[in-house]
C-alpha cells in the first residue's frame, strides 16, 4: 500500500507568446490582456496548485514560446517558481521543442525545489510527502528543437517504485515526425502508472490503464485553439487509484460561435 497524494500536472505555457490571427497594429481594450495571458494563465496554475495543497507540480514542457526566451517570461517564470518553493511545493519540469537545453537563457537561478530533467538520459527523482516517498518521477528533456528520437524507450520503472510518474514531451501516434515520436504501446510498455505528456494543445486522456493525460495548453494561442484551457489535478489512493480533476486557467478564450444575421436591418 501507498501514500496519498496529489499533485498538478500542466504542460505548454509558451509565455510571452504572440497571438496568432491577430494583426500586429490592431489595438483595443483587448491589447493588454492579450500580451499578459500567458503569464496570468500560469499565475492562475500556481494559484490553483497552492490552493489545493498539492505536493508538487508537474510541467511537461514549451515553458517558452521560442528558441530564443525573453527576459521577461523567464523572470516571470523563476517568480512564481520561487513562490511554490515558499509553499513548500517542489516542480518537475522537462524541456521540449520550443524550450530545448540548448535554448540561450539568462543565467536567471531557479529555487533548489526544481527539478528539471537531463536530455542525455531519462533520470529520476523522489516525490515526497510527510518525509515519505510517495513516488518516483521520470522524465527527459529535448536537448535540442528536433528529437526524432523515441525517448519513451529510455524509460525504465524500477520494481521498487509503488507509484511511479513519466513526464515527456512528445507527438505520440505520428511516426516520424520531429517530436519524441512514440506509440500508446511504447509508453505502456515502460511500466509507468501516470504519463504526463505535453506537446498537444488538445486536452485528451488517451489511456487509462495507465493514465496517459495531455492536458493541452494552458492559455488558447490562437483562434483555432478553441474552448477552456488549463491544467489537471491528479489524485492518487494508497492503492494507487487515480482521479483527474481539470482546472480552467486561460484568461482569454477563444469560441466559435454562430450569429443570427436575419433579421439585422442594415440601412443605406
Amino acid at each position: 500500500m501507498g501514500k496519498h497524494f496529489r499533485f498538478v500536472h500542466c504542460a505548454d505555457l509558451h509565455l510571452g507568446a504572440p497571438f496568432r490571427g491577430i494583426q500586429s497594429g490592431d489595438k483595443g481594450p483587448w491589447t493588454d490582456a492579450l500580451e499578459k495571458a500567458t503569464f496570468r494563465a500560469f499565475e492562475n496554475v500556481v494559484d490553483w496548485t497552492e490552493e489545493i495543497r498539492a505536493d508538487a507540480l508537474i510541467i511537461a514542457g514549451d515553458v517558452y514560446n521560442s528558441n530564443e526566451h525573453s527576459l521577461s517570461a523567464q523572470l516571470s517564470f523563476a517568480r512564481e517558481l520561487y513562490r511554490l518553493a515558499q509553499a513548500g511545493i517542489p516542480v518537475f519540469m522537462v524541456h521540449g521543442n520550443h524550450d530545448p537545453g540548448d535554448a540561450w537563457k539568462a543565467d536567471i537561478p531557479l529555487p533548489p525545489s526544481v527539478h528539471v530533467f537531463s536530455s542525455e538520459e531519462a533520470e529520476s527523482f523522489p516525490l515526497m510527502k510527510d518525509g515519505e516517498l510517495a513516488a518516483t518521477v521520470y522524465g527527459m528533456s529535448y536537448g535540442t528543437q528536433h528529437e526524432t528520437e523515441n525517448l519513451a524507450l529510455r524509460f525504465h520503472r524500477k520494481q521498487e517504485d509503488s507509484f511511479a510518474i513519466g513526464v515527456l514531451h512528445t507527438e505520440m501516434g505520428s511516426p516520424g515526425n520531429p517530436y519524441a515520436p512514440c506509440s500508446l504501446e511504447d509508453l505502456r510498455g515502460t511500466g509507468m502508472d501516470y504519463w504526463a505528456l505535453g506537446h498537444i494543445h488538445t486536452r485528451r486522456v488517451a489511456g487509462e490503464k495507465p493514465y496517459i493525460v495531455y492536458p493541452g495548453n494552458t492559455q488558447g494561442l490562437d483562434p483555432t485553439e478553441t474552448g477552456p484551457k488549463g491544467c489537471y489535478a491528479v489524485d492518487v489512493g494508497t492503492y494507487g487509484t487515480v482521479t483527474l480533476s481539470f482546472k480552467e486557467t486561460d484568461v482569454v478564450r477563444w469560441l466559435d460561435m454562430n450569429v443570427e444575421i436575419m433579421d439585422i436591418q442594415i440601412q443605406e
